[in-house]
């Protein structure tokens, strides 16, 4: 059943006219088919099928393994097996092989997605799929992708199994609003099973798997089966939050082995998992914990960066809406204002960079006899000599202030030695919860390159950047440029091989293809140095005066708030600055130099969707969350040294939020 070579070489070129069409390449050049895709039907619907049957019993038959009978070892795991019927389906999707298939693909991707255990994943695809039929396979269709998206409305009652398929559906209701159990779920299940497997067509067989598979997961994963247990806690205790709409009602796997290792009852551990993990969520569920058992009443995040804080502090807030919890963001000012009285008189969050802590504890030691759990956050700030030296200070000094039982949690994406840090910061070198295994959002890798006249991307395996996938072709291609006086006589293009006006071919590439990217989703592009960014922005200026042949990205976006923040930016920067420049055609600049509140400006207009295209140097690696569907690389030096293997690490992750996209691009121009 394992897919051999010839099937991952056809999936391959699926992958490769995927591209072409999210590329725009002309017609005339897509590549080649040597195999019909097609081929390739049986196969992965035959894995999924497999895979939802053998999940489907077990959660009715208990004493049955959960895993496909007719598998072998050398098979892999079920989440592995499935997870290439997840990429073939979504490639084949945005291939655009076959419309007329497109509705029923869409949901078995989905359903793909969900059983390898790529929750985000899954919920981008349910999200933007179109309810299947009702009489495709009896209703059970419209069933799974109900589950899939959480909904469980009332179910239309004219299909073969609507009645079991209502039964169902108002049975996972109530035990998500906490007025049921997991008895009459498996009750539904079995006797939809039943009812399927005695009189059902091969597709209702298929979808009644499906349907019992994915409810399955949906209470292995609920929150409602694992916090309470894995806190100490009764589920009446954890109810108000339960029932929050904000609050999740399933667990991603990242947050699941963090309640797993005992973090809800007061433990403390180094935490090392993947960007888009759901880290930020698995804090909330951490603070919560620790007021609920009443271990503590005070909270304290720390954050390397300012807008690190600020963004926590956002998050925190909306987890937060409506409860009695004082959330407080400090600022990095050298004077104490803080109300203890009021810190100390309810529970409390308060969200704090390093250096202010320090101030704060040395100004009012008693405050850390008050904190019950201090929550480090971008923890591999430790390699870095800038930071470093403070958070280890800051550390040492609340390693002797701080209660013995206090809790201490350390997250990080990228960490070189997390059993020394563990051993030394908590004491137990082994109270590590690591993210083995864990890609929340799939990412290519690709190369530009511009030889002859019209360039390329090749594409290469994320783990092994030596062997070639697939290549894009015709994607990069030199464009006239008006001329702005009549006494120029040279002819301007972009992008430029060797331009004159301070962009290396690098940059223009980058510039190129991400104004050719931007209708797609976020882009951004990142430069080694602060003044390559403004370089960049200058150019953007230069060939939309000259009027470049492409759009703009502010049609792309929210024109009005971009016209708000270009003119903060030439108010704060000078009008004739080139990142003035930039963002008035809605290409933002982020980096150092740059006033924090204007970076606080780029960084929300981003992640509400306002901006579409950032320009910007390592500053993105520092934790700031906002979506990036594609980032372009246009150097690997800061300055003249090379980017740490740390910091690219945790750039890279910004390309890709779970949830928001399948996949995301790294492109090195």
């Amino acid at each position: 059943m394992k897919p051999d070579t010839g099937s991952i070489n056809v999936l391959s070129t699926v992958r490769a006219r995927a591209k072409m069409h999210e590329f725009r390449v002309p017609p005339e050049s897509y590549n080649a088919l040597p195999r019909d895709p097609k081929m390739l039907f049986s196969l992965a619907v035959g894995i999924l099928g497999d895979a939802a049957a053998a999940l489907a019993r077990h959660f009715v038959e208990p004493g049955f393994e959960g895993r496909p009978e007719t598998w072998t070892e050398e098979d892999g795991s079920i989440s592995d097996m499935v997870r290439f019927s997840a990429v073939f389906f979504d490639a084949y999707l945005e291939a655009q092989l076959d419309a007329d298939i497109a509705a029923e693909f869409s949901l078995l991707c989905a359903c793909s997605y969900y059983l390898s255990e790529a929750v985000g994943n899954a919920t981008v695809v349910a999200r933007r799929s179109e309810a299947p039929p009702l009489n495709l396979g009896g209703g059970l269709a419209l069933l799974a992708f109900r589950v899939l998206r959480g909904e469980y409305t009332d179910f239309p009652g004219e299909a073969a199994h609507s009645d079991l398929a209502q039964a169902l559906s108002q049975a996972l209701r109530r035990y998500f609003a906490l007025e049921g159990d997991e008895v009459e779920i498996v009750t539904m299940c079995t006797a939809l099973r039943e009812q399927v497997y005695a009189s059902g067509t091969p597709r209702e067989l298929l979808y009644g798997d499906l349907v019992v598979s994915l409810c399955a997961r949906k209470l292995r994963n609920a929150a409602r089966n694992l916090i309470p247990p894995h806190s100490g806690l009764p589920l009446e205790a954890w109810a108000p939050a339960l029932l929050k709409f904000s609050f999740p009602t399933e667990l991603w796997p990242a947050q699941q082995r963090i309640c797993e290792a005992g973090l809800l009852k007061g433990r403390s551990a180094l935490i090392q998992m993947p960007t888009s993990a759901g880290k930020t969520r698995a804090t909330e569920l951490i603070i919560r914990a620790a007021f609920l058992s009443k271990r503590t009443s005070l909270a304290v995040i720390v954050a390397p960066f300012r807008s690190l804080c600020h963004d926590i502090r956002s998050d925190v807030v909306k987890a937060f809406s409506g409860e009695d919890v004082l959330i407080d963001e400090i600022s990095d000012s050298y004077l104490f204002d803080v109300e203890l009285q009021e810190l100390f008189a309810r529970n409390s969050v308060i969200v704090v960079t390093p250096e202010k802590l320090l101030y704060m504890l040395r100004r009012a030691p008693e405050l850390a006899e008050r904190i019950g759990l201090i929550v480090y956050d971008e923890g591999h700030q430790f390699e870095g000599f800038a930071r470093g030296p403070t958070y280890e200070l800051l550390l040492s000094s609340l390693r002797m202030t701080l209660k013995d039982d206090a809790q201490v949690v350390l997250i990080s994406a990228v960490i070189g030695n997390a059993p020394q840090i563990a051993e030394w910061l908590i004491r137990d070198a082994e109270a590590i919860v690591g993210g083995q295994g864990m890609l929340p959002t799939a990412k290519s890798i690709a190369f530009a390159s511009w030889k002859t006249e019209r360039g390329q991307l090749q594409y290469v395996q994320p783990t092994d950047p030596e062997e070639s996938e697939f290549y894009v072709p015709r994607v990069i291609a030199a464009m006239p440029l008006e001329k702005l006086t009549p006494k120029e006589t040279a002819a301007r293009l972009f992008p430029e091989r060797n331009s004159k006006n301070g962009t290396t071919q690098s940059t223009e590439v980058a510039l190129y293809l991400g104004l050719h990217l931007v209708p797609n989703g976020s882009v951004a592009v990142f430069c080694g140095q602060k003044g390559s960014v403004s370089k960049t922005c200058r150019r953007v200026g230069e060939i939309f005066a000259r009027k470049v042949p492409v759009d703009a990205p502010t049609g792309f976006s929210n024109a009005e708030e971009l016209d708000k923040i270009s003119r903060l930016f030439a108010r704060q920067m000078g009008a004739d600055a080139d990142v003035a420049a930039g963002a008035g055609y809605g290409v933002l600049a982020h980096h150092a130099n740059v006033p924090h509140g204007l970076r606080l400006t780029v960084e929300h207009a981003m992640k509400e969707g306002h901006a579409r295209f950032v320009v910007c140097t390592s500053t993105l690696a520092q934790g700031v969350n906002f979506p990036i569907k594609y980032l372009i690389v246009t150097a690997t030096q800061q300055g003249k040294e090379k980017i740490k293997v740390r910091d690219f690490h945790n750039l890279m992750g910004r390309a890709g939020r779970a949830g928001m996209h399948t996949e995301s691009s790294v492109i090195f121009s």
